[in-house]
């Protein structure tokens, strides 16, 4: 295989995956806003808030780690990428509980 074969597959698998980020966020984001104005309650405008922005890291982080995966990395960089990769999820994740709970509250 080629370096450019190489590394042109990896990048191109990212960006379909971000762009399906994309996608998702802005169907998601009609749909909720639909149904937001259908209820009198503010939990759906919360919801809308606080998973416009880290949907999108979340589709970031998912191409990261399906390019890396098809990179022949070293052992450890590979290990030390899929840690990292995954302390971002569960911190965004976090982030993302917590702004629905502050605005509940």
């Amino acid at each position: 295989m080629s370096l450019l074969e190489e590394y042109l597959y990896p990048a191109l698998v990212f960006s379909i995956i971000l762009a399906v980020g994309f996608a998702v966020r802005k169907i998601l984001t009609r749909v909720i806003r639909h149904w937001a104005e259908r209820t009198e309650t503010k939990l759906d405008d919360v919801i809308l808030g606080a998973i416009r922005s880290p949907i999108i890291l979340w589709f970031l982080v998912g191409g990261i780690y399906a390019a890396v995966a098809l990179i022949r990395l070293p052992l450890n960089i590979a290990v030390v990428v899929d840690r990292g990769l995954l302390a971002l999820l569960i911190l965004s994740i976090a982030w993302t509980l917590a702004n629905i709970a502050s605005g509940v509250i």
